[in-house]
């Protein structure tokens, strides 16, 4: 969930108002100093950094050998290596069997200790809720061709965590917890035997959640308390509520809107679960080009991996957590959230994002269509500052930062108000970070590190299955080496921010993916006046004829001839990968396959126990989840949730079953890196991957079975041959 450095003791809000006006403008000169060093630094600068790496990378099947420096000086010569990363994240669940109970597990922190120092090939990351658990990569994957490392990396990362759960607990790779907020939905924090229990809400004032299921790291708490205290009430999260024919839609203490599933704190939001991918961008520029293009198709994303139809034990009339999300942080105070004030702010501070920053010729003005406010104060503050330290930006982007420091700093640490503006950036990360968009321009991390800018995919619901989480990572990830194709290939996507918004209310709705159509640009290589229909998203991926649209299947198809001439792609062997990919996707968007999101709603509208009131019992979770689970972990087959690499056969093949413990996994990664997938973290070392051959233990079989040496030699063949 961001910037996670612990300094110790924070503010409260209130302590916090004499500091405000001057760590904004820290913000802004740690932002400009770092760029000053940073603005012209692009690709070759960045990927020279590690091209031992790719020289010692020969090993696996499933990427291209690199074996003299001058290749690696043609291949970065291509410009089309994209370094990138996923974070997912995950419920970790407990299975009561006797009384037919699922609930959160409020301890990850003692199984994030646990595997500690161990040998992994991703790491554990805290989140918002004290039962999440977000896993990213270790090292980031490089090129389109290492498409097997994305798919070992996330089929293993449930596996190699079960062996540091206890027994019945498991990870559950759903959006949203069906029953959060409900009686008895987390592990107790208290002797069930003890009278003198008490609920603590001292930080939330919720009805609904007890403080302590919050994570402990000082940052979660405080954003809690003081997006409240800031905001001059807690936070109000209405959901339409689903109705059946005995459903209740009544006012009460606890659902004081009627026809409304009513919840009152940060955890309902930023306790939802979600898929994030983040990639290298070739320059400054790009980066900006990066941001609005995949800006504009964050809501299709979001209709395609809908998985959230449940929320406080009740059945939603929505699909999707973003509205959820964006309520329980909006820390807005009843100024600005009047549109007659002229204080008013139109959204969140988690939202979709409102303006268009590209200085590409193509960004005609005219798409920043919706007014939008912005920090006039911090941009005269900036463009002075900049003109001072000798370095320049355009209106567009000045824009992009004054709307960013609309927003107040909500984490202050006490020991850390004042910072060195030339060596630190915390100021201006405590802004950014905070700014929860649907897509997020990166900075260079830090003033000496190597790696560039980069932007974050936020929108995408996390999936049920490893498959699927990396189907749709892959999916995000070939759109952008089409954005890498500036040159040959002119992809221009955009339509006004008016379209996108309304694209994400279409978003959110029932079955989106089938029954709704969202504005698309069709005339996608031309630079002038946009055509714009209303297409299905099978339309948008897969075309439609009389448009002459031939859709992103389509543009990926045209791509294809050019890419295997880059020598960064020369082998290409992991083709069939993205066709399989295609195909899941074409199975989703005509219904042979359901969203997450239909999936559970109709297993409760079909469970014995529902009583067609809206209602998601116990019992009924129990079951759903125990389900979602089976599924999860391959125990049981369901034609909703396909396995989608076949062809594939892993590296590794484990298996666990909810009602048995865990076996030891085999680990195929360098400990000694530092690197991160998902920040792309990419100081890189010379230790190559070395990975243990497939064993069979006796027990269910997760991952489809095959000759792996025969793959393997052929692969390797199909690389020599180049």
């Amino acid at each position: 969930m961001g910037f996670l450095e612990d300094l110790g003791k924070t503010l409260t809000w209130e302590e916090s108002q004499k500091y405000q006006a001057q760590l904004k403008k820290d913000g802004i000169v740690q932002f400009l100093n770092l760029s000053k060093k940073y603005l012209n630094y692009g690709y070759t600068d960045m990927h020279s950094k590690i091209h031992h790496q790719l020289l010692n990378n020969n090993e696996d099947s499933c990427h291209e050998s690199f074996d003299s420096e001058s290749q690696t000086a043609e291949i970065l010569e291509d410009k089309k290596i994209v370094y990138w990363g996923d974070e997912i994240e995950s419920h970790y669940v407990k299975f009561d069997e006797k009384e037919k109970v699922v609930r959160l597990q409020v301890n990850q922190s003692q199984m994030k200790k646990k595997i500690e120092g161990q040998n992994l090939n991703f790491e554990v990351h805290a989140e918002y809720g004290s039962w999440m658990v977000e896993s990213v990569p270790k090292k980031a994957y490089p090129t389109i061709c290492r498409y097997g490392d994305l798919i070992d990396n996330i089929r293993q990362r449930n596996r190699d965590l079960k062996e540091y759960m206890g027994e019945n607990e498991f990870l559950l790779n759903i959006p949203s917890f069906p029953t959060m907020g409900t009686e008895d939905f987390h592990e107790p924090f208290f002797d069930r035997n003890d009278l003198s229990k008490e609920f603590k809400n001292e930080v939330t004032k919720s009805l609904f959640i007890d403080d302590r299921i919050i994570t402990d790291h000082p940052r979660f708490p405080t954003l809690t308390k003081n997006i409240r205290t800031r905001r001059g009430e807690k936070v109000n999260i209405q959901v339409p509520l689903y109705k059946d024919v005995n459903t209740i839609g009544s006012v009460s203490e606890k659902e004081p809107y009627e026809n409304m599933i009513y919840m009152d704190a940060m955890a309902f939001g930023m306790g939802s679960s979600c898929l994030q991918t983040t990639f290298s961008a070739i320059d400054f520029p790009h980066a900006r080009w990066l941001y609005d293009q995949l800006s504009i198709l964050s809501p299709i994303f979001l209709a395609l991996t809908a998985g959230s139809p449940i929320f406080k034990g009740k059945l939603a009339d929505i699909d999707t957590r973003w509205d959820i999300i964006a309520a329980s942080v909006d820390d807005r105070n009843s100024e600005e959230r009047n549109p007659k004030s002229k204080q008013y702010i139109p959204k969140s501070r988690y939202g979709s994002i409102s303006r268009f920053i590209s200085d590409d010729e193509r960004n005609l003005d005219k798409y920043n269509d919706l007014p939008f406010p912005k920090n006039e104060e911090m941009i005269k503050y900036g463009k002075e500052y900049a003109q001072k330290i000798g370095i320049e930006f355009d209106d567009k982007f000045w824009d992009h930062i004054g709307q960013l420091f609309i927003r107040d700093a909500l984490v202050i640490f006490e020991n850390d108000i004042v910072q060195d503006n030339e060596q630190k950036t915390a100021h201006f990360e405590n802004i950014q970070s905070t700014n929860w968009n649907s897509v997020r321009l990166k900075l260079p991390p830090s003033f000496t590190s190597d790696i560039g800018w980069r932007v974050e995919f936020r929108t995408t619901e996390v999936q049920l299955t490893d498959d699927e989480n990396a189907a749709i990572s892959m999916l995000v990830h070939i759109l952008v080496r089409i954005l890498y194709e500036k040159d040959w290939f002119k992809l221009n996507l955009y339509i006004p921010i008016s379209k996108l918004d309304e694209n994400f209310e279409r978003s959110k709705q029932k079955d989106a993916i089938l029954n709704q159509k969202f504005y698309f640009r069709t005339n996608i290589q031309d630079d002038g006046e946009p055509q714009i229909e209303e297409l299905s998203i099978f339309e948008i991926f897969f075309g439609k004829k009389e448009s002459n649209f031939s859709g992103i299947y389509g543009i990926y198809k045209d791509c294809i001839g050019q890419w295997s001439k880059y020598k960064s792609c020369k082998s290409f062997c992991c083709m069939k990968h993205v066709e399989s990919v295609f195909e899941y996707i074409k199975k989703k968007c005509t219904g042979e396959v359901k969203t997450l999101a239909k999936f559970q709603r109709d297993f409760v509208l079909q469970h014995p126990d529902y009583k067609k009131d809206s209602i998601v019992s116990q019992k009924i979770n129990y079951d759903l989840c125990k389900k979602m689970v089976d599924i999860s972990y391959r125990n049981v087959k369901d034609e909703n949730f396909p396995d989608i690499f076949t062809e594939y056969v892993s590296h590794r093949n484990n298996s666990s079953k909810v009602s048995g413990k865990s076996r030891n996994s085999q680990e195929n990664s360098d400990s000694n890196s530092n690197s991160n997938g998902s920040e792309l973290q990419m100081e890189q070392n010379n230790s190559n991957d070395t990975n243990s051959e497939t064993k069979n233990n006796g027990s269910e079989q997760f991952i489809p079975s095959g000759n792996l040496q025969e793959e393997r030699g052929q692969l390797q063949e199909q690389v020599k041959s180049v």
